[in-house]
């Protein structure tokens, strides 16, 4: 990979070297602190990842941030920033898919770089590529997700720390209340207090949830957008509980069946980055046409060039979600093109996103190809009669 710090701090770049002293034989890492020469750089040499600091003189992080997405709309781009100001910030959203704050960890510039790594490895022509990187409304990953998920992987965190993360949220925690008490996940008990709901819906559909709810609510739409936004929230709700319903009547275990249930609540996310981005534009009449399967990602592609399940894989890949997720958001409505064989998050997905379109009075599309190949054609009638229940 090619790689571009840029960060007026000599002692900055310093302790960059050294963190990355071990991928320097196998990848190009540059190493700037004049952000002018650094786009200089950037005219040249077409980088999968660039890493600038925000506040250095003669040019601001933003300033190479453009220049970065103009020249390499795919490649990967990073504020690495202690000092940066509200304003600055909302100026480099549209640009920056990553931001760390100094003093950093080691860690999280090797994670950035594999994270890079794994969205290199998605097998999406370059054309795609660089739609799916020059999307500006490609969201950074929501703040509450990203505490709860440090939290999550520490050993040490309680039950009363996770609850207190959560509690910054009054409508989240309405929402995961409201879930907790459902039939579904209820089981007949009353969910009355926060502590109950966390260790009844498990930390994955938890996390799910949390990361869902955090991108619809903050995304910037318009007002007459909203039935839009809470229409979406609903049926990725009904979408992840389907999920859950058909994992259980199969008997499939635990992990599998939650998985499924937060690719479930994410399936769709690529629309609200797709309205996000388009709400201003020609196109969004027809984006918001009410259509279902390939027929609506071969409409989405005829628009604008790319379709949902992509803008959503490529945003949830972009986060370091598990492969498994990834390829279920990426092939829900066509899984027989994924050549992924056999039963898996990705079938649950397809068969309950159908399935409630279909119950919302929708055609839903079942790629019955797909689930002939995998020997489950034959159980659509059964998992019908669960939605329907």
């Amino acid at each position: 990979m090619k790689i571009l710090f840029v960060d007026d701090e000599p002692a900055i770049l310093r302790t960059l070297q050294r963190t990355l002293r071990s991928l320097l034989a196998t990848n190009q890492i540059d190493f700037e602190s004049n952000p002018l020469a650094a786009i200089a750089r950037l005219s040249e040499t077409d980088y999968d990842l660039v890493v600038t600091d925000m506040r250095m003189p003669g040019c601001t992080g933003v300033q190479v941030l453009e220049a970065a997405a103009r020249r390499n709309p795919g490649g990967m781009r990073a504020v690495l920033s202690g000092y940066s100001g509200e304003d600055e910030m909302a100026q480099a959203v549209p640009y920056a898919h990553f931001f760390i704050a100094k003093p950093f960890e080691p860690a999280a510039i090797t994670e950035l770089i594999a994270r890079t790594s794994a969205l290199a490895s998605m097998s999406l022509t370059d054309d795609l590529r660089r739609r799916l990187g020059g999307l500006k409304a490609l969201p950074p990953v929501p703040k509450l997700f990203a505490t709860l998920s440090r939290a999550l992987e520490e050993h040490k965190t309680s039950l009363a720390d996770i609850c207190s993360i959560l509690s910054q949220d009054v409508a989240l925690v309405a929402k995961l209340m409201q879930l907790s008490n459902s039939a579904l996940f209820g089981g007949g008990a009353r969910v009355v207090r926060i502590e109950q709901a966390v260790q009844l819906l498990g930390t994955r559909i938890l996390s799910g949830l949390v990361l869902q709810h955090e991108l619809l609510a903050n995304a910037p739409l318009a007002p007459g957008l909203n039935a839009w936004r809470e229409r979406l929230n609903q049926e990725s709700l009904a979408v992840a509980e389907l999920t859950v319903r058909i994992a259980r009547h199969c008997r499939l275990d635990a992990a599998l069946r939650d998985e499924a249930a937060m690719a479930g609540l994410l399936h769709d996310i690529g629309h609200l980055v797709m309205l996000t981005e388009f709400q201003d534009a020609d196109q969004l009449p027809a984006l918001l046409q009410s259509q279902h399967g390939d027929v609506l990602c071969q409409h989405e592609e005829a628009l604008i060039g790319v379709h949902h399940g992509w803008i959503g894989a490529y945003l949830l890949r972009l986060w370091g979600l598990p492969q498994s997720m990834v390829d279920a958001v990426a092939w829900h409505h066509h899984p027989s093109r994924s050549g992924i064989p056999g039963f898996t998050t990705l079938t649950l997905v397809h068969v309950a996103d159908a399935l409630v379109t279909e119950r919302n009075g929708g055609e839903g599309r079942f790629d019955e190809d797909y689930l002939c190949a995998i020997g489950c054609l034959d159980q659509l009638p059964t998992w019908r009669g669960l939605s329907e229940s």
